[in-house]
């Protein structure tokens, strides 16, 4: 699941909970798009310290999709992971995306929020 807990000029930050399933991009992408036709571009600050995965390879695509269509559209990602593994996903990211992403452990909130906010 993915939730958006607050918007503030150009900064989304999103949370992910439980699996992530394909309706979860369907969600948010209207409030996504608002923001980018509004603003240009925008900062993401990525909650992902309960980061479950996928609920299915359709969600995976969906996900994939998502990235694809927005990332241009993206200046910065600040990404607060909760499991080790999740660093091989950006290591990933990094070879197909656009923005800056910045990893930060799962104690480090304010830091992230104080460099994904920083020009």
């Amino acid at each position: 699941m993915i939730t958006i807990e607050n918007i503030n000029y150009d900064l989304v930050h999103l949370k992910v909970t439980d699996p992530i399933n394909v309706g979860d991009f369907k969600g948010i992408a209207p409030q996504i798009d608002a923001l980018i036709k509004e603003k240009g571009t925008i900062r993401l600050l990525v909650d992902g310290r309960a980061f479950k995965g996928w609920k299915n390879i359709k969600a995976f695509k969906e996900h994939f999709s998502f990235v694809k269509n927005h990332h241009s559209k993206v200046k910065k990602i600040a990404l607060i992971i909760g499991h080790p593994w999740q660093q091989c996903l950006v290591v990933f990211s990094r070879l197909f995306v656009h923005p800056k992403i910045k990893v930060f452990k799962a104690d480090r909130f304010e830091e992230a929020l104080k460099w994904v906010t920083e020009n």
